[in-house]
């Protein structure tokens, strides 16, 4: 079975008047909270960090990174709009190609395994989240740092800030653990 994230690359070949390809600079919102989720997103080169902030507005909260064969999808979308509740921005100078709901739609009328393709990066997605809960909730702010550097083929091309507010600690903190590893 194809791969799902290589899989893109194959459909910007096949279907290349359906995307349109964005070179976004750092800083760049992608996406935000509010908006309605109607386009579908592959991540060529680059880093996007998806984040919230606090109730109290005094903080972001990452929930997670995409880069190089990435997908940014939100399959729910395809049933019915979604609003967003979550910003993407662009944290390291990123291709992008991007796909609109009704053109990712026809596409999946030619290539009928591609919606089988897309629950397993749904699950994908939710393995991940699951993931990072039970680290985040059972693991030391060390054994967090170690598994996400490990984990993260593009973890040493993050700034410190966003990988302490990713596992949930402050920077200075970061510094204090990095120094000891």
């Amino acid at each position: 079975m194809l791969d799902y994230n290589n899989n893109f690359k194959d459909l910007i070949t096949k279907y290349p008047d359906l995307w349109k390809n964005k070179q976004l600079k750092i800083g760049k919102t992608l996406l935000e909270a509010g908006e309605f989720a109607n386009k579908n997103f592959y991540v060529e080169s680059g880093i996007i960090r998806s984040y919230y902030q606090s109730e109290k507005k005094d903080k972001e909260i990452i929930i997670g990174f995409f880069s190089e064969d990435d997908s940014i999808t939100f399959h729910r979308s395809f049933i019915e709009p979604i609003m967003l509740y979550l910003d993407f921005e662009v944290i390291e100078d990123a291709s992008v190609w991007i796909i609109n709901d009704e053109d990712w739609n026809k596409i999946e009328a030619q290539e009928p395994k591609l919606h089988e393709l897309m629950h397993k990066e749904h699950d994908k997605v939710i393995r991940r989240l699951v993931e990072y809960s039970i680290i985040r909730n059972e693991s030391d702010a060390l054994e967090r740092y170690n598994i996400f550097m490990r984990s993260r083929p593009y973890a040493s091309r993050l700034k410190i800030e966003h990988i302490a507010m990713y596992i949930g600690v402050l920077p200075s903190t970061l510094s204090a653990l990095r120094s000891k590893t």
